[in-house]
């Protein structure tokens, strides 16, 4: 191999080396392409990863906010609970007071009836003591009444004879004392 030839074999490993080179370089811009592309594609997904990591802290607040209103319901819960339970020892209580309160009515009940029949048996009692007795006494009295009437009207009939003749013999002894001083001028007329 002469030289030429060894110039041409190195020449055509020079042109394949520089051919590679020139692949490599187109290469390394595609992969430098890529690389822009994928940066770009990071710095789009660190975005989002700061988007969601923005929007995790927003949740993990509405969380605990859920959480802490989760807490204040379970309270009311409770005092609600608390409170029912309250209501209901009062609705026993009360219950039993109408219990206690039908008994007591009950009891009345049975002593208006025990009354009732001691009053039915006094009303058969004053009515038979009416028909017997105050009847009688009624009549008694009546008939005294009459008597008492009859002897009034008699006494005032008689009281009434003398006023009218005390009101005749008034009205003549006038008429006498104006005779006599009619008569007693005339009389000193004379005397004289």
């Amino acid at each position: 191999m002469d030289i030429n030839e060894k110039l041409d074999y190195v020449i055509s490993k020079v042109d394949c080396l520089v051919s590679k080179v020139d692949n490599m370089g187109s290469k390394m811009d595609s992969m430098e392409s890529r690389m822009d592309n994928m940066e770009s594609k990071m710095d789009s997904m660190e975005s989002k990863m700061d988007s969601m990591e923005s929007k995790m802290d927003s949740m993990e607040s509405k969380m605990d906010n859920m959480e802490s209103n989760m807490d204040s319901m379970e309270s009311r819960m409770d005092n609600m609970e608390s409170k029912m339970d309250s209501m209901e020892s009062g609705m026993d209580n009360m219950e039993s007071r109408m219990d206690s309160m039908e008994s007591t009515i009950k009891n009345l009940d049975d002593k208006v009836e025990s009354y009732h029949d001691d009053l039915k048996k006094d009303i058969a009692r004053i009515d038979l003591k009416l028909e017997n007795e105050i009847a009688r006494d009624i009549r008694i009295i009546a008939e005294g009444h009459l008597d008492l009437s009859r002897t009034l009207h008699d006494a005032i009939k008689k009281t009434a004879e003398y006023e009218m003749l005390s009101i005749r013999v008034s009205g003549l002894e006038s008429k006498v004392a104006k005779l006599e001083r009619k008569h007693k001028p005339k009389k000193q007329k004379t005397q004289s």
